[in-house]
């Protein structure tokens, strides 16, 4: 998923790519390894960033938002993530990018829902499952190893269509464009 993360923010439009993270309710330990995962899947593709930390949804400095794994109660990451709807879809529509990562038990995907980015079934943990890439054209899928094994806390989206990555048939990365 290092590569998959690094490919994602890799479509960043800049030749250095402006990163913003909103880290939320994600616990130290994912917040670091989230941020070593970018620096190594970026590197990898040979993209330079930058970082900065975002609050509120505010994006004029950026060109990728990645939302790290929420944890925190269901119903307030969504409501909390209502005011972030409007400025996070007229980023997208200028070409930014968005980064929703999930794990094990989270409630990013609520997130994503009252962002108005996308809905979906609650995730299922596939931690330790077999993953294969069945969109090799997509931009978050290059160079990514095919099979591997999906790392700690990895997890499905059952009621997602046109994978980028599966386990069991189920996709575990996609990848939308907003128009």
């Amino acid at each position: 998923m290092t590569r998959v993360l690094g490919n994602a923010i890799a479509i960043g439009a800049s030749s250095t790519v402006r990163v913003g993270w909103y880290r939320g309710s994600a616990g130290e330990t994912v917040h670091a390894n989230t941020h070593l995962a970018a620096l190594i899947g970026l590197g990898a593709v040979g993209r330079p960033s930058t970082h900065v930390t975002l609050a509120t949804p505010v994006f004029d400095n950026v060109d990728v938002v990645v939302i790290e794994p929420q944890t925190s109660d269901g119903n307030a990451t969504e409501a909390l993530a209502t005011a972030w709807a409007t400025p996070l879809h007229d980023f997208l529509l200028r070409g930014g990018v968005a980064v929703v990562l999930e794990g094990s038990a989270g409630t990013s995907y609520r997130f994503a829902a009252g962002a108005q980015l996308f809905t979906v079934a609650p995730p299922v943990d596939v931690t330790d499952q077999q993953a294969i890439v069945v969109a090799v054209g997509d931009a978050i899928a290059q160079g990514v190893p095919v099979p591997y094994l999906a790392e700690g806390s990895s997890v499905v989206w059952p009621t997602v269509s046109q994978p980028a990555i599966v386990v069991g048939g189920e996709t575990l990365a996609f990848h939308r464009w907003v128009q």
